[in-house]
């Protein structure tokens, strides 16, 4: 597998399945708690997406309002083929972190300094309360709350603190 990497640059992962299933159980259990407002939809972003099959089970099986971000515009045309929203960013770079409830990505990065980058700028962006879930990650968030762990697996679910309760969960 030679990997587009987004431009050619193989320090990035091309598109890496994860298993559907599995997933779904931790999208599932990342979300069994939060309760929307009325008007409120729990909005959710693939860091990574790919073709957009993550985002798929988000919004038509969980009913989340889902959204992606990925290098390579062939994986983002291939998503917004299936009506999906989805935009060309590198997600080093991206800056919309605060505005989803629930984020989920599976190693965007070959290149562990540039993937603890990008899971740094995840940590950082997402508001707080917010939940991350992620696999093959290069290091847990420090100071958020473990909603799941599985060391040996490397993935995870953690909700990010912020003064008082966390809204909505």
């Amino acid at each position: 597998w030679q990997g587009k990497g987004g431009d050619g640059d193989r320090r990035y992962t091309s598109w890496m399945p994860f298993n559907a299933d599995e997933f779904r159980w931790l999208l599932e259990s990342a979300v069994a708690g939060y309760e929307p407002g009325e008007d409120e939809n729990i909005r959710f972003l693939d860091i990574g997406c790919g073709p957009g099959s993550k985002m798929l089970i988000a919004g038509d099986i969980c009913g989340l309002e889902a959204h992606g971000i990925d290098r390579d515009a062939g994986y983002v045309a291939a998503a917004r083929s299936l009506g999906l929203h989805a935009d060309v960013c590198d997600a080093e770079h991206y800056t919309g972190y605060g505005r989803f409830q629930v984020s989920w990505f599976n190693r965007v990065a070959r290149d562990a300094a540039i993937q603890a980058r990008i899971e740094a700028k995840v940590w950082h962006g997402t508001a707080p309360g917010s939940v991350v879930i992620c696999a093959n990650l290069e290091a847990p968030p420090p100071g958020w709350f473990p909603v799941l762990e599985e060391h040996e697996a490397r993935r995870g679910i953690w909700l990010k603190p912020g003064p008082g309760p966390a809204p909505g969960w």
